[in-house]
């Protein structure tokens, strides 16, 4: 954007006052129904193999591509009604909301990789089912409150790398963002027309400064945000998209390397205004919990089997 700082900022209001003004007017949060080491930096260096390429594009919760986003994971229960998402990062542990998988709602008892389409018949001989082995939730987190609102899910066993299953790298910058920069949720939530999607769906978002979305959320009268937002956690937005119902526990990706169309997860769907209310997204910045997952994950260093499939692609 061209022009002076102060015309910039202006414009940078001037873009959210819509959101601002509703923020005041709905004062009541909705939640969703739901210094790295040395394997994060060895995920850098095997990407270029194994990590696929995202075309550039303008998305409106368009269907995703079968395999274009091989570490999307979906999280099943005992109670039907409940949708989440999550993030493959090693053969044995998936990144999801620490809310999905507290058991506050519902059991999670299995979770599904390498389907994009959970109506094609296709993709039944692609599909991986896991049981759990075990749930790991953030130390911190406090189901009364909106934050730490991270876990690991641990599987019974190891998931089959292959071109439609295959983990995800994590985006360790924890450097503030442009306003506007481009970003990418996916998940089989809610669509426009209220019904879950059986696709999974993929919308660009924007990235919100960290003090603005501060500025907003502070017009949100919600016990369970008594801190208000802070630094563990990040905000996105667009005009007429979001995450909505079910996308909980999904990726929030950033275009790592635009020439190679390469991407890292971010964050982690965590909470938000009612589906379809302009008000931006919460997600936790998976940049401040590099250690909780790496003492978890990769306690040892990175996995000989990730490096060897990297180089099988």
């Amino acid at each position: 954007m061209q022009g002076h700082p102060e015309e910039i900022l202006y414009l940078h209001v001037l873009q959210f006052i819509q959101l601002i003004k509703a923020s005041i007017k709905y004062r009541k949060l909705f939640k969703f129904t739901l210094n790295s080491l040395g394997n994060i930096s060895a995920c850098f260096e095997i990407e270029k193999e194994l990590m696929p390429s995202i075309q550039p594009h303008v998305l409106n919760g368009t269907a995703a591509n079968f395999g274009e986003y091989p570490h999307m994971a979906r999280i099943m229960y005992d109670n039907v009604k409940l949708r989440c998402g999550g993030v493959l990062i090693d053969k044995r542990f998936v990144l999801t909301a620490a809310h999905c998988v507290d058991g506050k709602e519902g059991k999670a008892i299995k979770v599904v990789l390498g389907v994009t389409d959970f109506n094609d018949p296709k993709q039944r001989n692609t599909r991986q089912n896991r049981d759990i082995k075990k749930i790991h939730l953030h130390p911190n987190y406090d189901d009364s409150r909106l934050y730490n609102d991270i876990a690991l899910i641990e599987l019974d066993r190891d998931a089959v790398f292959n071109q439609n299953v295959y983990p995800t790298c994590l985006h360790t910058d924890q450097t503030e963002l442009s306003s506007g920069t481009d970003l990418v949720v996916t998940g089989w939530g809610q669509t426009e027309y209220k019904r879950y999607s059986a696709r999974l769906l993929k919308a660009n978002l924007l990235y919100m400064p960290m003090q603005l979305c501060r500025n907003i959320y502070a017009n949100v009268y919600d016990n369970r945000l008594n801190r208000g937002i802070v630094d563990t956690q990040l905000c996105a937005y667009s005009p007429d998209r979001d995450a909505c119902a079910g996308d909980s526990g999904g990726p929030l990706h950033i275009v790592h390397d635009q020439s190679a169309n390469n991407y890292r997860v971010m964050g982690i769907v965590s909470f938000g205004p009612k589906c379809g209310f302009p008000l931006p997204g919460v997600y936790t910045r998976v940049s401040k919990y590099l250690d909780f997952i790496e003492g978890i994950v990769w306690p040892d260093g990175l996995s000989n089997e990730l490096t060897a499939f990297s180089y099988r692609l």
